[in-house]
């Protein structure tokens, strides 16, 4: 009976994911977020659109982004109260590892101070 009810709700969001047009503008940068079922993942293209996956049975979301220098503000994504902003610190100091040298994606404010030291996005992949 689970597996029944699982299906009927999945089914939709495979179909929806199947028929929506892919971006093909390679992926330049991607940051991830895992904690178990909830992961995310930012994904920032060449055309200067993003995508926000959230969750398991979550629809991407697209936007587009800016960037100068190392902040990145991504608009005409709602991130329902996940992150607390929608500026970002590409940067290999990390708030909560002060021993991690590993490049990640911070939320900041417009000044570039963090503003989340819980939701912090490790870059998986960096073609800038």
């Amino acid at each position: 009976m689970l597996l029944k009810k699982l299906l009927v709700y999945m089914l939709p969001v495979v179909l929806f994911s199947c028929s929506a047009k892919p971006n093909n503008s390679p992926a330049i940068l991607v940051a991830a977020f895992d904690s178990g079922p909830g992961a995310a993942v930012l994904t920032f293209r060449q055309d200067k659109s993003c995508e926000w996956l959230s969750g398991i049975a979550s629809n991407p979301q697209e936007g587009t982004y800016q960037t100068k220098d190392s902040l990145v503000e991504i608009e005409g994504i709602s991130l329902g109260g996940a992150l607390k902003s929608k500026h970002f610190l590409i940067t290999n100091r990390n708030p909560s590892n002060k021993d991690s040298r590993d490049l990640i994606l911070l939320q900041v404010d417009k000044q570039r101070n963090s503003v989340d030291k819980r939701f912090i996005f490790r870059v998986t992949v960096d073609k800038r």
